[in-house]
């Protein structure tokens, strides 16, 4: 027989191996103090779990009240139709054009026909036969040019997945990407700017509020950064760039876009010695024209290369030195441009502008600059423009001046104009640099300047109208991660008429861009030079017959731009 338990506190040695029984296990006789303990543990016990798991149930409950289901099919059925009906829209619009463009074609056969039958009227050709073959000439002529006219059929889907991509994501910015859009004001216009006074016109709605500044109130000071008026001193590429950006570099992340149509395999290589990182190089057709610096002999030379399939075959340009009538103006070359209307090369020294005939092989003298330090220019068939080093003695900073082919200057916008754009709400010092500027056949303006107060390198594109009086801001774009303090060269821009957009390349980060004219991102890459991959883009140059040109510190790579794919 099982030991009774001794205590009302403690079950018995039987009930210890079976502690959770209703009953003793006492033999054949009941322990009721076994029993009230008994009862007492089971129903702690429960109680303790019953509330625990209430509290579970609570925590279950809540969860699945907060994952609506129902509401979460909704989207993803109405997400799915509206991707299908993209597609389906991709789809039908791609559909419709190779249709129109099949249909187009369908009645090319009867020409033959025709052309067959009137053929056979040689021996006996009357005034009938005449106008039949005009007739049917012009027929021919219309056809053809309708044929010309219509777009390209796709050769592949990646224009289709483009265009789904620009639907999923309008702007097309890639997270990876170094460029935010920091402004997008459509109807900003400035005023242009005498050289006496600042003067912006007032500020649209879409601009921020104006504070109404003291009468009293001198302009804000703007100063320029040292930048190509001086030789920089000389800088390493591998000290610029971050570690994270030398991961990067072979790493792109970026929506290539339109920079497929840059053929990367076997460039033309011309190994140059570098002229302090001002990177001057120009390509027209199929020459190309660039300056070099050798650093030992301290001596430069203008060297033109006339046929790019053959590009060790170079000749040396001769400085006219009884042409230097400005004091202090050199060999330094700070620029080059191609102007179809002179038909030569325009080359801007720290004081002048001397044009390179295309049939000649020496420099002459096109435009003074007295007391002014130049640094850029570019040029249409209108207007040469050029940037201006800031005047110490002004508040304005940088100038670009638009010049006439008689020689006829505006000065029609200022740094200090650039970084207010049209806004007189800020104040402060605003310390900086226009660092390069392109046109387009469009009237537009693209240029690129740095704002040292913020550390920030921004891009705009700009509607100029009524003889460079009135600047319109279309977009605005914030360039991340390329900062330096020594280097103030950087981004340079070009415009490209096959793709229709504007090329820059930005020397700190290695990165191409490509914007159309309505400031939106049409492809993003890293460009490194073929030999070196240490090196980054100086400067770049498209020529008419579409070759890329980008200038590193020892050598000049020329690719092809190929037909657009997109």
């Amino acid at each position: 027989m099982s030991q009774s338990s001794t205590s009302s506190k403690e079950l018995c040695i039987a009930c210890l191996a079976q502690p959770y029984d209703l009953t003793c296990t006492c033999g054949g006789k009941f322990d009721f103090a076994c029993i009230n303990l008994h009862a007492m543990q089971i129903r702690a016990e429960y109680e303790f779990v019953h509330g625990e798991t209430g509290e579970r149930l609570l925590q279950v409950e809540h969860a699945a009240e907060n994952k609506d289901c129902t509401s979460t099919k909704i989207i993803i059925e109405n997400w799915r139709q509206k991707r299908i009906q993209d597609i389906n829209d991709i789809a039908d619009d791609a559909l419709n054009q190779t249709q129109h463009t099949e249909n187009a074609c369908l009645d090319v056969g009867s020409f033959r026909t025709q052309y067959a039958a009137l053929s056979e009227h040689l021996s006996r050709v009357v005034h009938e036969q005449l106008d039949a073959i005009h007739s049917l000439q012009r027929q021919i002529q219309e056809k053809l040019d309708q044929l010309e006219n219509l777009p390209e059929l796709l050769q592949d889907d990646r224009s289709l997945d483009t265009q789904l991509q620009s639907k999923l994501n309008p702007n097309i910015f890639n997270q990876n990407s170094t460029i935010h859009v920091i402004e997008a004001v459509t109807s900003v216009p400035v005023a242009s700017l005498d050289r006496t006074t600042s003067t912006t016109t007032e500020l649209s709605p879409m601009a921020a509020p104006v504070v109404s500044l003291d009468k009293t109130t001198e302009p804000s000071p703007i100063a320029a950064l040292p930048t190509y008026v001086e030789p920089p001193r000389e800088l390493v590429n591998n000290d610029l760039l971050s570690s994270s950006t030398k991961v990067t570099q072979e790493h792109d992340d970026f929506d290539a876009g339109r920079t497929v149509n840059i053929q990367r395999e076997n460039p033309i290589i011309i190994s140059i010695t570098h002229d302090n990182f001002v990177g001057t190089v120009c390509c027209h057709d199929n020459q190309l024209l660039y300056n070099d610096y050798n650093q030992i002999t301290q001596n430069y030379r203008l060297t033109f290369v006339r046929d790019l399939t053959q590009p060790t075959i170079r000749q040396i340009i001769d400085w006219n030195d009884s042409d230097r009538s400005i004091d202090g103006d050199d060999k330094w070359v700070q620029d080059i441009a191609y102007s179809t209307k002179l038909k030569g090369y325009l080359l801007l020294t720290r004081s002048s502008l001397r044009v390179l005939y295309d049939q000649r092989n020496q420099l002459e003298g096109f435009h003074e600059f007295p007391d002014r330090k130049m640094k850029r220019v570019t040029c249409n068939d209108r207007y040469i423009y050029l940037i201006v080093a800031a005047d110490p003695t002004s508040h304005n900073g940088d100038e670009i001046i638009m010049m006439n082919y008689d020689k006829e200057e505006n000065i029609c916008k200022t740094f200090r104009d650039i970084v207010l754009n049209g806004r007189t709400d800020l104040g402060g010092t605003h310390v900086g640099e226009i660092s390069d500027l392109a046109v387009n056949m469009y009237g537009q303006i693209m240029l690129a300047y740095r704002l040292k107060l913020h550390r920030q390198v921004r891009v705009c594109t700009y509607n100029v109208s009524n003889d460079g009086q009135n600047w319109t801001i279309v977009k605005q774009l914030l360039l991340n991660e390329c900062w330096n303090d020594d280097v103030s060269y950087t981004p340079r821009m070009e415009w490209c008429e096959k793709l229709n957009v504007f090329f820059l390349i930005e020397y700190i980060t290695s990165h191409l861009i490509m914007l159309d004219k309505n400031g939106q991102v049409k492809g993003e890459c890293r460009f490194m030079s073929v030999q070196n991959r240490q090196e980054s883009p100086l400067n770049l140059t498209i020529s008419t017959d579409d070759k890329l040109c980008l200038r590193y510190e020892s050598s000049i790579n020329i690719h092809q731009i190929i037909d657009d794919r997109f």
